[in-house]
C-alpha cells in the first residue's frame, strides 16, 4: 500500500495521565508518542518535568543553576510535547471508593475533551490514543495516504504487517475485568485510533456523559464505545501494566486483524 511518491499523513501519538507506573521519559521513548497529555492537579511527576517549558528556555549546558539536575535528562524533556490540562477535581490515588472511582471517570471524560478540542485546534488528521500505563512491542503507526480532506480511509502499520479502516478503531488489549479479578482481553477501553472526522461526534458523546451524570453509573470508556460505529483492532504484543505486573498480548495469525464489530 506505500509509495515513497505519495504524501503520508501520520496520525499524532497520544497518552494522558498524571500517575504514570513508568518513567515518563521511558514511556515516552518506548511508545514514540508526539504528545502527552497531563493533568496539573493530579500528577506524581517530579519538579522538573514540571518545569520542562522553563527549562528549556535556559542554556543548559552553561547554566550554574542547574547544577544539581542532569543536564541530559532536561534535554530530553525539551523535545516532549507536554501539555497541561486543568481538571480541577483532586483525586487521592490511595482512595478507592465509589466517590473517588465517580471522580476518576468524569476526569477521564473531561480530559478526553480538551485532547479532542486541542487536536482540532492542531488540525491533527486522527490520533492514536493509548493509555499512559501500555506500550507496544513493535512500532505502531497509522496514516492516511494523499493530500485530500474527504478521504478518511487510514492504514495501521504494526509488525510488518498493515490494516485498513474507515471508522474508529479500538485496541484490544489485556485488562481486569472489573469488579472481578479476572483478566482477559478488553476491546472497550479508551485506547483507540480517531480519524478526525469523528473528533465532533466524539466530543458531543463526551459531553452528553457528562451533563447527563452518566459517570455516576457507567464508565466513561463503555459509554462512548456503546455509541459509536466501531472496529476491533487485535495485535500481538500490546503491553499493559496491571497491579505491577506486566500482561502482553500473545495471538494466533488467525487471531491477529482487524473486526468490524457493528
Amino acid at each position: 500500500m506505500e509509495n515513497n511518491s505519495i504524501k503520508h499523513n501520520f496520525f499524532k501519538k497520544i497518552t494522558f495521565g498524571g500517575f504514570f507506573k513508568k518513567d515518563v521519559i521511558e514511556l515516552i521513548k518506548i511508545n514514540n508518542y508526539d504528545r502527552v497529555y497531563i493533568d496539573i492537579n493530579n500528577n506524581d511527576l517530579p519538579e522538573d518535568v514540571k518545569n520542562a517549558k522553563q527549562l528549556c528556555k535556559i542554556d543548559v549546558n552553561n547554566a550554574k543553576q542547574l547544577h544539581n539536575i542532569d543536564v541530559n535528562y532536561v534535554q530530553q524533556l525539551c523535545n516532549i510535547d507536554i501539555i497541561w490540562t486543568n481538571i480541577q477535581d483532586k483525586i487521592d490515588v490511595n482512595v478507592h471508593d465509589k466517590i473517588t472511582m465517580i471522580k476518576r471517570r468524569l476526569n477521564i471524560a473531561k480530559t478526553l475533551v480538551e485532547i479532542l478540542k486541542t487536536e482540532i485546534q492542531f488540525n491533527s488528521r486522527g490520533i492514536v490514543l493509548l493509555d499512559s500505563d501500555m506500550w507496544t512491542m513493535y512500532p505502531l503507526s497509522v496514516y492516511t495516504i494523499g493530500n485530500t480532506s474527504s478521504n478518511y480511509t487510514y492504514y495501521i502499520k504494526y509488525a510488518d504487517k498493515e490494516y485498513e479502516s474507515s471508522d474508529i478503531t479500538s485496541i484490544c488489549y489485556l485488562a481486569k475485568l472489573k469488579p472481578t479479578m479476572f483478566v482477559n482481553y478488553y476491546c472497550m477501553g479508551t485506547p483507540m485510533i480517531i480519524p478526525s472526522n469523528y473528533y465532533d461526534q466524539m466530543i458531543y458523546i463526551l459531553k452528553l456523559y457528562i451533563s447527563n451524570m452518566i459517570y455516576d453509573k457507567e464508565p466513561v470508556d463503555v459509554y462512548v464505545h456503546n455509541k459509536l460505529s466501531r472496529n476491533h483492532l487485535f495485535l500481538n504484543g500490546i503491553c499493559h501494566m496491571i497491579y505491577g505486573k506486566e500482561y502482553c498480548t500473545r495471538l494466533t495469525p488467525q487471531l491477529e486483524g482487524i473486526r468490524k464489530w457493528r
